[in-house]
């Protein structure tokens, strides 16, 4: 009876290891862009999921 408690004790050990394991940490990509107005268009479509940049600033279009 006491061999077949530790085995739960360990079955339930390594289920909760594996949980956590298996839980991957997101973080957002960069996208680069060659237009400010691209940079919008990416932005709104990536969401948080992404930091998008231009090589071109605000108004030098």
């Amino acid at each position: 009876m006491a061999v077949l408690a530790w085995l739960a004790v360990l079955a339930l050990a390594a289920t909760t290891a594996t949980a956590r394991a298996q839980t991957p940490v997101k973080k957002p990509f960069r996208v680069v862009t060659t237009f400010t107005v691209i940079q919008d268009i990416a932005q709104s479509v990536a969401g948080t999921a992404a930091v998008v940049d231009s090589i071109t600033k605000r108004g030098a279009e």
